[in-house]
């Protein structure tokens, strides 16, 4: 026995001998521990039992009334049966563990440090190449780590004082992106976005446009993107031409050496923007994670660009009964970035092939899970029904917006240049 599962079970005999003992229950300390604090099985049944009884209008749980919980509830043998539950008494008078409060401090401070312990052995075990997902295993550790010294529980806040303090907070701007966006479906930090579009219609290059857009019009932003799909080099040139509504990559192509020189002017015109422009080629979630927390330790990000969610590996590196869930657990993932960088996360997403291209698309048409559309505080969804013409007006469908209306936002696709024009 290690000396914290020695503390752990001495803590857990004081309390739960001190409240079947007490003429009366605070019944907030029911409220300040959960079964999964304890240790022993045997312990978290009881508990669960006297909590119960209190939360049922008991004022207090003698040893017999936790047996008859208990039975009722099936786990008297889980609890070490009947003479078990009625030793308590005879422990506590016995010995002096504590008052019950001090014995619940106790307990949950031996629970934090099993979960420190257990994310540590976690992350040791991926460093050694016993296991996957070290990234994922060493952000959980770190995570673990913080709440040893938070010792106050999460508090329910009541209406009045959410309505007084974080109403400005929750509903500030949005960051400027000079696009009809910003009156519409404004980018706000905390939120994740998701631009949804079929095979070959144009997201990757809509979302990039969005990406330098807020660049351009926010001098301290910093975006960090990452792709599934391209290299540095190639998403760079991408959003070169787009910078510059030109198609270097034609240039390149059928004359290296002078597109070669273009594309060096090019780049000192708009070095600003591509310095503040993070590229990373990777399928991983946890990758985009930790490098997200890496540049943000640096200089804050604004906006983290996932394109695109579908063919993301899910955090952990983890198997999944289907591909449905593991697409949900990269949507959690983006959702739960977005709120701890407090930075928007804009997520590039597939849609289910239509009958006809020229149908339009709906909510029910992101690829591969419900989870995204419920994730994500706003959907925007590219429709091209002229997919073959490229001088053929596009749309830009607002579908979801949870703080705001629906919209129709009119696009002239110039994919020569790889971007979009704005029908204001």
């Amino acid at each position: 026995m290690t000396p914290n599962e020695a503390n752990a079970r001495q803590a857990e005999l004081g309390l739960l001998g001190a409240s079947m003992l007490a003429t009366t229950i605070d019944p907030a300390l029911t409220d300040s521990l959960s079964p999964d604090d304890f240790n022993d099985a045997r312990h978290a049944a009881i508990w669960r039992a006297i909590c119960t009884e209190i939360r049922e209008g008991g004022n207090d749980a003698p040893s017999v009334v936790v047996v008859d919980r208990l039975r009722e509830a099936g786990e008297l043998d889980l609890a070490g049966g009947f003479e078990y539950v009625d030793s308590f008494g005879i422990h506590t008078v016995q010995r002096n563990y504590g008052s019950a409060a001090q014995c619940a401090e106790a307990v949950k401070h031996c629970a934090k440090l099993r979960r420190i312990a257990a994310s540590a052995k976690a992350a040791a075990d991926a460093a050694e190449g016993f296991a996957e997902g070290s990234t994922a295993a060493l952000i959980d550790l770190r995570q673990s780590l913080a709440s040893i010294d938070d010792d106050k529980q999460a508090e329910t806040i009541n209406a009045w004082h959410a309505l007084t303090f974080d109403l400005a907070a929750t509903f500030r701007a949005g960051v400027r992106t000079a696009t009809p966006l910003d009156q519409y479906m404004p980018l706000c930090p905390g939120r994740m976005f998701v631009l949804g579009g079929r095979p070959g219609h144009g997201k990757t290059t809509l979302t990039l446009q969005l990406a330098l857009s807020l660049l351009k019009a926010n001098k301290d932003a910093q975006v960090l993107m990452a792709s599934c799909e391209m290299t540095e080099a190639e998403l760079s040139l991408k959003a070169l031409c787009c910078l510059d509504a030109r198609n270097f990559i034609d240039e390149v192509r059928t004359n290296t050496a002078q597109g070669l020189v273009a594309v060096s002017h090019a780049v000192e015109e708009h070095a600003d923007t591509l310095r503040r422009l993070h590229v990373k080629p990777t399928r991983s979630m946890d990758t985009i994670t930790a490098e997200a927390h890496r540049l943000h330790r640096t200089q804050p990000l604004t906006c983290v660009v996932v394109d695109y969610l579908s063919a993301m590996d899910a955090p952990g590196g983890g198997s999944h009964d289907t591909r449905t869930r593991e697409v949900g657990a990269v949507s959690r993932a983006c959702k739960a970035l977005a709120q701890n960088l407090d930075c928007i996360v804009l997520a590039a997403s597939q849609l289910n092939r239509a009958s006809k291209d020229s149908a339009v698309p709906t909510l029910r048409a992101l690829r591969d899970s419900g989870e995204v559309e419920q994730d994500a505080d706003g959907v925007a969804l590219l429709h091209r029904p002229d997919h073959d013409d490229d001088n053929a007006t596009a749309q830009l469908l607002i579908a979801k917006n949870r703080w705001g209306e629906l919209a129709s936002i009119e696009l002239v696709p110039d994919l020569a240049n790889h971007r979009f024009g704005w029908g204001f």
